[in-house]
């Protein structure tokens, strides 16, 4: 399949765009993605920018965690709301986490009580973002967060910016 600039949030691929790219009949075309859908091997999602819908932090957790409980850390941090990745890792972390919070104290509350109550966790490291220029497989760098104009990191070169 071709490869397709991701600059456009808003861009939808149709049956007729597909057919067209890889020139197939449109009934063919149709039956391929209906059949993606109903196999859950595609599934069309909203992306909704987390400060938007009131949680405006946004932290990047690595947890060394003991090998035994490793299956209870993630399932805790699976489950847990405002959790939006969880993966088990190889590396010097076991676990990774990405968290959305409302303000800094709901972000301290979760390292000392959600994570701080789990157990086997002998350390972490977590760091906060500042921006985001790619989400989901979207350039996130025209994005508008509540009507404050588009943000930018990078450098009028278009290089980020260095020391």
């Amino acid at each position: 399949m071709p490869a397709r600039s991701t600059k456009s949030s808003t861009r939808r691929i149709s049956d007729v765009t597909e057919r067209r790219d890889l020139d197939v009949s449109r009934s063919t075309a149709y039956r391929t993605i209906q059949s993606l859908l109903e196999t859950g091997a595609a599934r069309p999602r909203v992306e909704i920018e987390p400060a938007v819908l009131g949680f405006p932090i946004t932290a990047l957790f690595t947890l060394d965690v003991r090998p035994q409980h490793v299956p209870a850390v993630l399932t805790a941090l699976g489950e847990h709301p405002h959790g939006r990745f969880t993966a088990m890792t190889a590396g010097p972390a076991s676990v990774l986490h990405h968290g959305v919070f409302t303000d800094e104290d709901h972000l301290s509350r979760f390292v000392t009580e959600d994570l701080g109550a789990l157990p086997g966790i002998n350390g972490l490291n977590m760091s906060t973002t500042l921006s985001v220029l790619r989400r989901q497989w979207i350039d996130r760098d025209e994005d508008h967060l509540l009507a404050q104009g588009p943000r930018n990191i990078l450098s009028p070169s278009g290089v980020l910016a260095g020391p």
